[in-house]
């Protein structure tokens, strides 16, 4: 993936504008190439501009965040990866639902303690998810001390433990994933990985059989064979990719 970064500031208040470049140009990864104030002004931005990141408030002049990703949509113009900075906390769920696919940090505002660590922490998220967006035959995992290149053939399964923290099994160790099943899976679509349960996702071309009495999956694993369960509501999709 290339460096630096480009980003786009989308903020109404001008003192907050300015603060927030101030910060952000203390990244060399990041490289600031615009800022907007309103709704259109946003809209003219990422269309000139197609940055592969937005720092953006939900409020702005003339309109709302939600707004602008809704307009960029219907033109079919690529919505950055966006970290939300917005003193509107009520917004959050919203924000974390509905546009998840594109924010993927919200950070209230104002950042007055720790701002440095906030935003380190929110432009790893950021670099993970443009890198995971590239990633044709591996995995790009996020861990509290590194980012991690994991290749789809050396991965056997991912499992929701305890508690709802996410593990990837590899031949070479496991490690913790800083995403839900779902939205880990969704972000790398060419992985030959499949859900077979609640808990459960596996290498599809690790299967060596199934076991239809018992509704089980076997897998390669180090040179023997893991035995997984396979959900009822997930048996025949199973099926048709086995």
């Amino acid at each position: 993936m290339p460096f630096p970064i480009s980003c786009v500031i989308i903020e109404d208040e001008p003192a907050w504008r300015r603060k927030l470049h101030e910060q952000l140009s203390q990244f060399s990864e990041l490289k600031v190439v615009g800022e907007a104030e309103s709704l259109d002004e946003a809209f003219t931005l990422i269309e000139t501009h197609h940055p592969q990141a937005a720092f953006m408030d939900i409020k702005l002049v003339g309109g709302t965040a939600f707004q602008l990703m809704d307009r960029l949509e219907n033109r079919k113009i690529p919505i950055p990866t966006t970290v939300m900075i917005t003193g509107f906390p009520e917004y959050a769920l919203e924000v974390l639902n509905k546009y998840r696919k594109h924010v993927v940090k919200f950070l209230p505002k104002p950042m007055l303690e720790n701002w440095r660590e906030k935003l380190r922490d929110a432009i790893d998220t950021v670099t993970v998810d443009l890198m995971q967006k590239e990633a044709k035959d591996y995995f790009v995992i996020r861990t509290p001390e590194s980012i991690v290149k994991v290749p789809f053939a050396e991965t056997a399964w991912l499992e929701v433990a305890p508690k709802g923290k996410i593990y990837l099994v590899s031949d070479k160790d496991e490690f913790l994933v800083n995403q839900t099943l779902a939205s880990f899976l969704e972000a790398h679509p060419h992985a030959p990985v499949q859900q077979i349960s609640r808990n459960f996702a596996i290498n599809t071309c690790r299967i060596q059989r199934v076991l239809t009495v018992t509704r089980e999956v076997a897998i390669e694993y180090r040179g023997e064979e893991k035995i997984i369960g396979i959900g009822d509501s997930f048996y025949s999709a199973l099926m048709n990719s086995f």
